[in-house]
């Protein structure tokens, strides 16, 4: 589907990975729901890398990491919601300056012990949990 130029997407119920730019350079893409099915993310990443038009993502499987690159060059991705199954967000968000809020169905505790190695947002980005919400990119502390 790289490179395709579909507005919208089903994945099937036999699918339960995603490998690296599969999604990639979907222009007309808008937004995707990742079903249960879905349970792994190519750890090479740069799955949704350059879908400028993307603007929300929602995964519903236990994934465990959004992989380096997952949203590269997404300019409008507004919205995610990741499930408190993932333990690592590893610098995937590069130029996605619109995003800035993130449903994460896990706590406020569980999403602290999330890995977020090398992603510093350039703009306070929130992260509403169902206990209460934190603001990445808004102090030295993040």
């Amino acid at each position: 589907m790289r490179g395709s130029s579909l507005s919208e997407v089903e994945i099937t119920s036999n699918i339960t990975s995603l490998d690296e730019m599969c999604f990639a350079n979907m222009k007309n893409l808008k937004s995707i729901v990742i079903p249960e099915n879905v349970i792994h993310l190519s750890r090479l990443g740069n799955i949704f890398f350059g879908c400028g038009n993307l603007e929300s993502i929602i995964f519903k499987g236990n994934i465990d990491a959004i992989p380096s690159g997952c949203f590269d060059f997404c300019y409008n991705l507004r919205y995610l919601e990741i499930p408190k199954s993932v333990k690592t967000i590893n610098y995937a968000f590069w130029e996605c300056k619109k995003l800035d809020f993130i449903r994460y169905e896990g706590n406020t505790e569980d999403f602290i012990k999330v890995n977020v190695s090398r992603w510093r947002p350039d703009h306070p980005i929130k992260i509403e949990c169902w206990d209460g919400d934190i603001i990445l990119g808004d102090s030295e502390d993040d």
